[in-house]
């Protein structure tokens, strides 16, 4: 299984960096791209990555609110989560709060 996440962590930083050079690191395609590497973080347990790759993720689909759309949910949901796997505790908080607020704009 760790073989299979580690074909597809290298799969999507290829993705990544093609979608970076073409279109930019303030597209929204790379922000997918970017979400989608979060996700085979989270999955492989490496959540000092994920939460980089959040981040950023985060940072672009705020550019795109109607794009995004419920992918920034999510978005700032794993971020809690992983904030709360890295036993940052009073930060996951904080970030979950964030996603109620968000969610109650929806």
């Amino acid at each position: 299984k760790l073989r299979e996440f580690d074909k597809a962590l290298e799969s999507l930083v290829e993705a990544l960096r093609i979608r970076k050079i073409e279109l930019g690191n303030d597209s929204i395609d790379y922000a997918h791209s970017v979400f989608n590497l979060s996700e085979v973080h989270i999955a492989m347990e490496k959540y000092s990555q994920a939460f980089n790759c959040l981040n950023e993720a985060i940072r672009v689909f705020d550019m795109f609110p109607d794009e995004a759309g419920s992918l920034l949910l999510d978005a700032v949901v794993m971020k809690g989560d992983s904030l709360f796997q890295l036993k940052d505790y009073p930060a996951s908080v904080a970030v979950f709060q964030e996603a109620v607020e968000m969610f109650s704009h929806f």
